[in-house]
């Protein structure tokens, strides 16, 4: 079973150097790394073969590069330029041997049709699995559970995915926002394990559908009100071999330091995962 860290955990006071760090020293596997802020800053001062040397040196491995927001339903300018953001990310996933680029949908008051969004993600990610398949690089589809956005439960991502039809898209499987706007376990149930790339872990608080806010309600693995132990059975009954990753943003948790926090990320996920042993994760 291997266990990795989302530096968005505690992205706004740390640096990847400390990250990666606290990550090896608490007994993470896998790291997911950010393009926008951590590791943009990273290459002020370091280069791409730089981290791809310590990756191949140390155990922690790369495991995403999060995240290619807002991916769909945009003007045709607005739609060439992700695509323009998504080449350079998809480059140094390629020399960094990440094997994941998380991709995640547009947040917008504007009233969309289900059919209108599912045609726009379809496109998208066809041109952005153009770019990314050569490099060996695959595209996980967040959905994000708020009703803002417009992909917001898994029953929707997995549509896109199946349309779209492409060995290197699949869906990132997130438990804060499964839970957030109610999607169905029987939907997990009947997903194929092949297309869930990569599952976060969190926990949230007894909030109804609708409600919860991923960047001030995601709780400590098995912390809330989930049903975390069952999503994890489904998960290993249907057979998916996806990488676990813990992602948290809690503003009560920000009194933490950096090491307590990405060491208590490592001891909750553990403690789940261990009621609820997994496959070994095939990349």
């Amino acid at each position: 079973m291997q266990i990795g860290y989302n530096v968005g955990t505690t992205l706004e006071r740390s640096a990847l150097e400390q990250d990666l760090k606290f990550c090896e020293e608490s007994g993470f596997d896998l790291i997911e790394l950010e393009w926008d802020k951590s590791l943009t800053e990273y290459l002020e001062e370091h280069s791409l073969s730089e981290l791809r040397t310590y990756f191949d040196d140390h155990r922690l491995k790369p495991l995403s590069l999060n995240a290619l927001a807002s991916i769909n339903n945009r003007a045709d300018a607005e739609e060439d330029e992700v695509v323009r953001k998504f080449e350079k990310m998809a480059e140094a996933a390629e020399t960094l041997g990440i094997p994941y680029i998380v991709v995640t949908p547009l947040r917008t008051e504007t009233k969309l049709t289900r059919g209108e969004i599912q045609a726009s993600c379809v496109r998208v990610l066809r041109r952005l699995s153009d770019i990314s398949a050569p490099k060996g690089v695959r595209i996980a589809l967040e959905f994000v559970g708020e009703p803002e956005y417009t992909v917001n439960t898994l029953e929707q991502s997995l549509a896109i995915v199946e349309e779209t039809a492409r060995d290197n898209v699949g869906a990132t499987f997130d438990f804060f926002h499964f839970h957030a706007m109610n999607s169905k376990l029987e939907t997990l149930r009947e997903a194929d394990p092949q297309r869930i790339f990569i599952v976060q872990l969190s926990d949230a608080p007894d909030y109804v559908p609708g409600m919860l806010k991923e960047h001030e309600d995601r709780l400590w693995p098995g912390q809330g009100v989930m049903r975390s132990e069952e999503m994890l059975n489904v998960l290993r009954e249907i057979g998916c071999q996806a990488a676990f990753s813990v992602e948290v943003f809690q503003k009560e948790y920000d009194k933490l330091s950096v090491e307590e926090a990405i060491r208590t990320a490592y001891e909750t996920a553990s403690k789940l995962l261990e009621r609820t042993p997994s496959k070994p994760v095939i990349f």
